[in-house]
Order: C-alpha cells, then sequence, then structure tokens
C-alpha cells in the first residue's frame, strides 16, 4: 500500500511524463564536494579544489527547494561525500526536511565517522560495488585505506543496515 506522500509523488512524476515538465524529484544524487582522497585511474575527481562546493547556507536552501519537489530520498555522492569535513551538518539539513540518507563512499573516511554515518544515512554504498551496514563498513575501514583505491574487500560481518540500533 502507498503512503499518502509516496502516492502524491508517483502522480507527480506520471504528471511531469505527460507534461514534460519536473514538478517531482522523490530521488537526488548531491555532491557535498567535488573532492575526494582517492586517486583512482579510472576517474580525475581527486584534482578538485572544492572552490565550487555549495556553502552550508546555499545547501540549506537546496533542501527546502528539494522538500518543496517531494524529494523523499538524497543519496550523498561525490568526489568523496566524507572529505567534506561539515558532511554531516550537511546531512542534517536534508534530515531536518524528513528525507532520508544514503551514501556513496569510498569508504576511507567509514572508520572516522561510523557513529555519524551511522545515526545519519540509512544505507551506505561503498565504492559502489559493496552495500554494507555501517558496523561492516567500520571493521573493513583498515583493509580499505591500506588499498586506497578499488573495491572494498568483501565483509564477513552480517549485520543488516535494517537493524542496526
Amino acid at each position: 500500500m502507498l503512503s499518502p506522500a509516496n502516492l502524491r509523488a508517483n502522480l507527480l512524476v506520471k504528471l511531469g511524463e505527460r507534461t514534460g515538465k519536473t514538478h517531482a524529484l522523490p530521488l537526488v544524487l548531491f555532491s557535498p564536494t567535488a573532492r575526494c582522497n582517492s586517486r583512482c585511474v579510472s576517474c580525475d575527481w581527486w584534482r578538485a579544489d572544492g572552490a565550487r562546493d555549495l556553502s552550508l547556507a546555499e545547501i540549506e536552501g537546496l533542501a527546502g527547494d528539494l522538500a518543496r519537489f517531494g524529494t523523499r530520498v538524497v543519496v550523498f555522492t561525490g568526489g568523496e561525500p566524507l572529505y567534506r569535513p561539515d558532511v554531516m551538518a550537511a546531512a542534517d539539513l536534508f534530515r531536518a526536511k524528513g528525507m532520508t540518507l544514503q551514501l556513496l563512499t569510498s569508504g576511507l573516511g567509514l572508520g572516522r565517522y561510523a557513529e555519524d554515518v551511522a545515526a545519519r544515512f540509512q544505507a551506505v554504498t561503498v565504492s559502489t560495488v559493496w552495500t554494507l551496514s555501517w558496523r561492516e563498513c567500520a571493521s573493513c575501514a583498515p583493509a580499505r585505506r591500506r588499498s586506497r583505491c578499488g573495491p572494498a574487500p568483501r565483509c564477513t560481518a552480517t549485520t543488516s543496515a535494517s537493524s542496526r540500533t
């Protein structure tokens, strides 16, 4: 059964298909920074200096605009989202508008931010290949830091993101 909010968003998406106009953005990919601390051979995001990153005030305005478009899920991507020092403050701005957050990350900062990530993000995808819970990510972070790039090693932990406390 669809909730009223989901039904509204679905109808607005369908209206957009018929009219050619955007009436709803249920899912948004958001890059809090263009910077990255990995030097993957397939990417050059690490060359960015972050000079064009949005300020927290601009992100707050964006969160308000997205709420009006019915955004329910914001996926933090990058660059490397955890490379931005105030990324948790940015996350809180979206959460204050009732949005669910997901995180796409290289995993290099998860050891340092495990508790903050667990408190704010519903799901974490590491290196766009492995989807892990926050407990798994924290336990695997040292191995990912050694590899510096590429897919994270397989986790042996069994905790799922939906069962965290």
